[in-house]
């Protein structure tokens, strides 16, 4: 990665990575070699060893890191003649990254599909040249053999994927991409929305943990998917003559009548404590008349052995809960309304269907899109986007924290009770001792608004190009 004038600095992070791992394995020592005429540190506790706990050397303002002498070497080659020996598609697949991320920022992670693929066929190859004349695959009877299984997924079309990072101007910015041929039909024809613009629900809490919109289209999702299994041969008659019976028994056609009469747009607002999580799911209604005979049917199916609906109301809105046991929690709990406009699917407790049933009734107050550091993200990314999704970071880290406190605390008190099962005059074992204290002081740990103040709120947006699939994540720090 660049390290942009920042060498003593990032030396100072790998030196205390060594400190550190010292603590477990004192034979670790640092020692300087000449590695392809560049200085070099290696972290190792054998001289002799090609593999090392951590190696790294500067070329330029490139800092390269490696867990062998020999990769480090090579790499360091690679960084000074500037060309790593790339292939022509591998350059291609790069240009056209840096196109979609603003040059590839600080660091970049990159694999070239093409090239797995090549391998992994390799691979599949060789495996069939080892199979004995008596080995019998009931699989392979059925012609679903590990070559139709990539086709079927169109792995093929996976050209390229990318991971970058940039840090600048107090801003961190990071995006995932997926390059693909244009109008691909497997896997990841599955991964692209089907607009790049998208309306920002109100109804969407502003103090949710998480919460966003997208444009899907669930009917072509499902030709999609139809598609792809059509691919296995025989076996797709299989399935798609179970699939009109299955039909008859729901008593309405998934395609035409269930997916069919949901626009492509989806929100998705999640909430809650660690263990009390729950989740709700807002499908934009097309056809109000097909989609409510769709979930009549379908409740009559569930009641008929799976569990029972049980109807409520809330601020005038129907809520069916369904309810599988007794013993069912809250946080296995289900539940759906359909508001005419959107079809609502709860999963947990019903505390954040409420929040979201409340804004639909009388959207008062701020939604998630009106914090002001949202408002900032959202000027600040890319336009025409067809996914987005606000985070609230601060509260996600003091609810990590919180439970780290927590589990922590529970487990001290368990390794105290057996020391203290041991009897009096008998010397409990120093890590025992030393485990019966909780590192991690729960009352040091500063309430959710100061994580939100210094943490704030990430969004991330997704793009579908003609050649890629592209998710971007923005964070930029509250201001004071």
């Amino acid at each position: 990665c660049e390290i942009a004038g920042k060498q003593k600095e990032i030396e100072a992070h790998k030196l205390a990575e060594v400190e550190a791992e010292k603590k477990k394995n004192a034979d670790l020592k640092i020692e300087t070699a000449d590695l392809a005429g560049v200085s070099a540190q290696i972290a190792t506790d054998d001289p002799e060893d090609d593999a090392c706990f951590s190696a790294w050397a500067v070329v330029g303002d490139v800092m390269v890191e490696a867990t062998s002498r020999k990769l480090l070497e090579q790499m360091i080659i690679a960084v000074k003649s500037g060309s790593a020996d790339a292939s022509a598609e591998a350059r291609e697949h790069l240009t056209r990254i840096g196109q979609l991320t603003n040059g590839g920022g600080d660091m970049l992670i990159y694999f070239n599909g093409v090239k797995f693929l090549e391998l992994g066929q390799k691979a599949l190859a060789e495996a069939e040249k080892a199979k004995k004349a008596g080995d019998k695959d009931a699989m392979a009877a059925m012609g679903i053999t590990p070559q139709v299984i990539m086709n079927t997924l169109g792995v093929q079309e996976l050209q390229a994927v990318a991971f970058t990072m940039e840090m600048q101007d107090g801003q961190m910015r990071s995006d995932f991409t997926i390059l693909h041929p244009e109008k691909p039909s497997g896997l990841v024809s599955l991964m692209r929305t089907t607009a790049n613009e998208v309306a920002l629900p109100v109804f969407i809490p502003g103090d949710v943990l998480q919460g966003g919109v997208t444009r899907y289209d669930f009917g072509k999702f499902y030709d999609g998917l139809m598609g792809m299994i059509m691919k296995l041969g025989p076996m797709a008659m299989m399935v798609t003559m179970q699939i009109p019976q299955f039909e008859q028994q729901l008593g309405f056609k998934i395609r035409d009548d269930f997916f069919g009469s949901l626009e492509d747009e989806i929100s998705t607002i999640q909430d809650g404590a660690l263990d009390k999580q729950s989740q709700v799911l807002a499908f934009k209604i097309k056809n109000a008349d097909k989609i409510g005979g769709a979930l009549e049917s379908l409740k009559r199916y569930v009641g008929a052995g799976f569990g029972a609906f049980e109807e409520s109301d809330y601020l005038g809105y129907s809520v069916n809960t369904l309810k599988l046991s007794q013993t069912s929690s809250a946080a296995s709990e289900m539940a759906y309304c359909n508001t005419g406009k959107h079809l609502i699917i709860s999963i947990g407790a019903p505390s954040t269907l409420n929040k979201v049933l409340s804004r639909m009734k009388d959207p008062s107050g701020p939604s998630i899109w009106e914090n002001a550091q949202v408002q900032k993200l959202l000027a600040a990314v890319p336009p025409n986007y067809g996914s987005a999704t606000v985070a609230d970071v601060g509260s996600m880290i003091s609810m990590l924290a919180t439970a780290a406190s927590t589990l922590e605390a529970q487990n001290a008190g368990k390794k105290k009770e057996a020391a203290q099962k041991k009897g009096p005059g008998k010397k409990a074992a120093a890590g025992d001792a030393a485990a019966s204290g909780s590192m991690l002081d729960s009352s040091a740990i500063p309430p959710k608004e100061v994580f939100q103040r210094y943490f704030g709120r990430m969004l991330g947006t997704q793009y579908s190009h003609p050649d890629a699939v592209q998710v971007h994540y923005l964070v930029i720090p509250p201001e004071e």
